[in-house]
């Protein structure tokens, strides 16, 4: 099934996009018809909402794209109005159909093996970070705050990274060491921690090892044609670690579309 899942959002993407593209040629250069505004509003929230997430540095979105929904149902209604087989296909296929997967099958998550529990030890795992320095889960001393990203090619992990960026003051304040991982290589990483201006770690998780162990792991979790990334990725997951690296916050998001809020993280922080 993740391999079935791999293989769907670029594609989707691109279907969209031509779609859109050929109503708005139709509706402009040719005739404007009921059909093609269908197909167009059928399609164009969906694409539009692939593009909002590549630059609007969101981190989170609403569980239920209400918006794309009303445009794929509202488009499809419309080229049944103005009945033609081939616009049908194009708004209810890619428009309805694909906006339906995205939604409600494509980012849910299916978690089964995880090994972290809250109110026990963080399991042992040592992560080398993007100096070549050795960082272990099991180290003690200050609180930690473990974050798990899919990669540089995931626009809302780097907005997660960024957010927390302009909260490190805080963090540093109430004792806690910083950590992003992922699976990616060392030079995406590197290419990441750049970007930001504050004492993050950034760790590299070498074949997915550290995901695996924790029961994290994320097969197949990177969409195809993305180049110089693997196929595994990690489940994005936010561990916190007391000083004797108890773990005192988990959130094991079951949408990669939904993370928790920093506040959050300044709570469980503070209260420990």
């Amino acid at each position: 099934m993740n391999q079935v899942k791999r293989f769907f959002p670029i594609p989707l993407l691109l279907v969209l996009i031509g779609c859109s593209a050929y109503a708005v040629y139709q509706m402009a250069f040719e005739s404007f018809q009921l059909r093609w505004l269908g197909v167009f509003l059928a399609t164009t929230p969906m694409a539009a909402f692939f593009g909002y997430l590549g630059v609007a540095n969101v981190a989170r979105t609403h569980p239920i794209l209400f918006v794309q929904i009303g445009g794929a149902v509202t488009g499809t209604v419309l080229t049944l109005v103005d009945f033609n087989l081939t616009t049908f296909a194009m708004a209810a296929i890619p428009g309805l159909i694909g906006t339906m997967l995205y939604n409600f099958w494509y980012t849910p998550l299916d978690r089964s093996n995880t090994q972290v529990e809250k109110g026990k030890l963080m399991p042992e795992h040592t992560f080398t970070d993007i100096n070549g320095r050795q960082i272990s889960t099991t180290d003690t001393g200050n609180k930690r705050l473990w974050i798990f990203i899919r990669g540089n090619w995931c626009p809302l992990c780097v907005a997660q990274v960024d957010e927390i960026s302009a909260q490190y003051k805080q963090l540093a304040d109430l004792g806690t060491d910083v950590f992003f991982i992922s699976s990616q290589s060392q030079k995406h990483s590197q290419d990441l921690a750049k970007r930001f201006d504050a004492p993050l770690g950034f760790l590299v998780d070498t074949d997915n090892a550290g995901a695996i162990a924790l029961g994290l792991d994320h097969s197949s979790g990177v969409p195809f044609g993305l180049p110089g990334y693997d196929a595994d990725t990690a489940f994005p997951t936010v561990i916190i670690t007391d000083e004797n690296g108890k773990v005192i916050y988990l959130d094991q998001t079951d949408d990669y579309r939904i993370r928790p809020e920093p506040s959050q993280f300044i709570s469980a922080l503070s209260a420990a």
